[in-house]
């Protein structure tokens, strides 16, 4: 049961097809900004992602979105981008959400020439990362109060063998 290779023979029309097909249903969002951040292009799944239709937010320009203690940095990494055609730049911003919530996503991008709208933009594939976020700082705090305790804290393997402790336990057992 080998797999079949993707046939290279294909139609500029089937090409298109698959590529809307694979577009329109990636978990990730995936879109084109210009540089004066209006959006040019955005997958369906910017509805998932921030609740905006495709049709919203292709009206909208994608910097009333960005948290305003955020803005200026934005700013000096879509600088960079368009500077540096063709590198990758990687950041996290906080993003308005359609029900008013903000929501920290991760955008990996690239400035580029785009054909058929004649003009220099961003491409960008973004991820909602807020709950990774959230699990993130959890497991800090807990990792924090664990290292400040007084109390002996430690973690044993199922064999009864000591993984880790925290300073307490140390001063307490040596």
């Amino acid at each position: 049961n080998a797999v079949e290779p993707f046939p290279q023979n294909k139609t500029l029309n089937q090409n298109e097809e698959l590529l809307r097909s694979i577009l329109d249903n990636t978990m990730d969002g995936i879109g084109i900004i210009a540089l004066d951040g209006t959006l040019l292009y955005t997958s369906l799944s910017m509805e998932s992602i921030l609740g905006y239709t495709r049709e919203e937010a292709l009206k909208m320009n994608m910097f009333t979105l960005l948290h305003p203690l955020e803005y200026l940095r934005a700013m000096g990494v879509l600088k960079r981008a368009a500077d540096n055609p063709g590198t990758i730049q990687r950041e996290e911003f906080r993003v308005k959400h359609k029900d008013s919530t903000w929501r920290q996503l991760e955008f990996v991008g690239k400035s580029e020439m785009i054909p058929g709208f004649n003009k220099r933009a961003i491409v960008l594939n973004y991820r909602d990362i807020s709950e990774y976020k959230k699990a993130q700082q959890a497991a800090e705090r807990l990792s924090l109060i664990v290292e400040t305790s007084n109390d002996a804290i430690f973690t044993l393997s199922r064999e009864g063998a000591i993984l880790s402790w925290n300073p307490s336990a140390r001063e307490i057992y040596g």
